[in-house]
């Protein structure tokens, strides 16, 4: 997904780095932020900082002040997060998620 920010294109992306600084900004886990966003209920802030934290991979100098007043103009915010919701679902939640097999609990893989 791509989105325009002040007249620059940005491809959505969540590596590791924006996860946590998602985290970080928002006070909450990435299985926190997913339930808001899934529950339909979520908060401005949980928005921005969602949008915010797909572009933030490409320029690390992007505050999330900067990204919210460029989508000031935005006239569709709630289908550009949820679009960038998608991503993130896509993106994060399979490789930080345990895979759970026939109503088995998950238990993390001892480290040897």
């Amino acid at each position: 997904m791509d989105i325009k920010l002040n007249g620059k294109e940005y491809v959505v992306r969540y590596p590791l780095n924006s996860v946590r600084a998602l985290e970080r900004a928002l006070g909450k886990s990435f299985l926190q932020i997913g339930a808001e966003m899934e529950s339909g209920n979520a908060s401005l802030d949980t928005m921005l900082a969602l949008i915010w934290a797909g572009v933030l991979y490409a320029n690390r100098a992007l505050t999330l002040e900067l990204v919210s007043m460029g989508l000031e103009d935005c006239p569709d915010l709630l289908t550009l997060a949820y679009g960038c919701y998608r991503e993130f679902q896509e993106s994060v939640l399979p490789r930080l998620t345990p895979k759970v097999a026939d109503g088995e609990d998950a238990e993390p893989a001892e480290k040897n």
